[in-house]
């Protein structure tokens, strides 16, 4: 298995430096938190999903980058399939005691149109 720091060549490390200490320079003078880095933003979104002993298999190269791209992909799919289903449970709840039954159905539609396409599958 590679390491994610593997895939990058020298001058992609070397930006990532740089930005670093820039962003740290700058945060500094600005606020008392350091921003995130893209890659440190993806590592804790998969330990977000899995826990911390998942982020430490990344770390340790036991989980390859790719593996990691599909699981956070999966694990999202997931995520917003249960929140249409918990939406979809208060919908009815509110058609039931509403009488505009109709504009209720029509507006879960249109506020979940994003969560329904995020949360379809492609076989």
């Amino acid at each position: 298995m590679t390491n994610v720091l593997d895939l990058l060549t020298d001058e992609e490390k070397k930006e990532i430096k740089t930005r670093y200490q820039e962003r740290i320079k700058t945060t500094s003078k600005i606020s008392s938190k350091p921003k995130i880095t893209p890659e440190i933003y993806l590592i804790a979104k998969f330990g977000i999903y899995f826990g911390w002993e998942a982020v430490r298999d990344v770390l340790n190269d036991k989980i390859s980058l790719e593996m990691m791209f599909a699981l956070i992909e999966g694990a999202e799919k997931v995520y917003y399939s249960q929140l249409c289903e918990n939406t979809r449970g208060t919908l009815w709840r509110d058609i039931f005691y509403s009488k505009n039954g109709f504009e209720a159905q029509k507006s879960f539609n249109t506020g979940t149109e994003d969560w329904r396409k995020r949360a379809k599958m492609e076989v």
